[in-house]
């Protein structure tokens, strides 16, 4: 799979939160538009998203609510937590441990978590139903690296300079 086109797939829902914001913010196309009320639309679906209280399972449930109150954006969807992103450090490899309790977590960031080691990387190989992972400033070192990307399998995303190639 070439690299560039992996990249797209990691933050599908990231793009997504980011257009919605622009789209609030430069105004919809149609001129008849209510920009106010197409923002809270807005505002309530992404709130849709990142309501823990509609997870299904205890368990999960505690696991997410450890995970946003380390800073984590958590998203949510059928019940079960589905996208889970560290954009500013805040996990380190206790609170990643939270993960094993989300089996179907599909995208998964650590973006400047530098407390994220290779102690981690069983449990984010553990998660089968991950499609794309970025290892960003995490100190997860390429043999952590390689180990998720091989457990997860030829489709799955792993960005880590370890994983550019394979």
């Amino acid at each position: 799979m070439h690299t560039s086109n992996s990249r797209l797939r990691i933050g599908h829902r990231l793009l997504a939160a980011s257009l919605t914001a622009a789209l609030a913010i430069t105004g919809c196309s149609d001129p008849e538009a209510n920009v106010e009320k197409e923002s809270e639309k807005d505002q309530a679906t992404m709130d849709s998203y990142m309501d823990l209280s509609t997870i299904t399972d205890p368990t999960e449930m505690k696991a997410a609510k450890a995970l946003k109150n380390a800073g984590a954006n958590v998203f949510v969807e059928e019940g079960s937590v589905i996208d889970v992103g560290f954009y500013n450090g805040g996990c380190d490899d206790a609170v990643a441990a939270n993960l094993k309790h989300t089996p179907n977590v599909k995208q998964l960031a650590f973006f400047n978590c530098p407390k994220v080691t290779d102690a981690s990387a069983d449990t984010i190989a553990g998660l089968k139903k991950l499609i794309g992972v970025v290892l960003t400033g995490s100190s997860i070192t390429d043999a952590g690296a390689k180990k998720i990307k091989q457990a997860l399998g030829k489709d799955a995303v792993v960005s880590h300079p370890a994983t550019e190639m394979i």
